[in-house]
């Protein structure tokens, strides 16, 4: 996976835009349609753009409230927590992560009950840790793509 210069720039742009034209994006970076959309094919095709989405509000959608959930499962529950865990909707985000707790998720909430009975759909099988977030400093920050080429 060798990238230079230009599908950096390539980069950059989709991250801040990614409903940009081919035709505008050539032309920011300086290359004709068609060798840029070919550009395009090979960073999906080796599986450095995986997908073009869209960033929407929870605050605007009605939930307002943010919380981070550190999940420990009970000796022998694991496999059942983690398919609690995919069937909440309010979770938006979760890792499975090393270290004391098997899970960190993410939630989006409409009030602090709604936070209860999420909650209650795992307590019988797993310990869980929360914090609400107060704010968010650094969010879908694109990783560093200066280096050697």
């Amino acid at each position: 996976m060798t990238m230079d210069k230009i599908d950096r720039r390539i980069l950059k742009i989709l991250h801040q835009d990614s409903r940009i034209t081919v035709k505008a994006l050539s032309e920011k970076v300086h290359l004709s349609q068609p060798s840029c959309a070919e550009r395009l094919r090979r960073l999906v095709e080796q599986g450095i753009i995986e997908k073009c989405s869209i960033q929407v509000s929870p605050k605007a959608l009605g939930f307002p409230i943010a919380a981070i959930v550190r999940v420990r499962p009970l000796p022998g529950e694991l496999a059942r927590v983690e398919k609690l865990i995919t069937e909440i909707e309010e979770i938006v985000q979760c890792d499975k992560v090393t270290g004391d707790d098997a899970f960190v998720c993410r939630m989006h909430l409409r009030n602090i009950e709604e936070l209860d009975h999420c909650l209650r759909k795992i307590a019988s099988f797993a310990t869980t840790s929360t914090s609400i977030v107060k704010s968010t400093l650094v969010s879908n920050r694109l990783l560093p793509l200066d280096g050697a080429d």
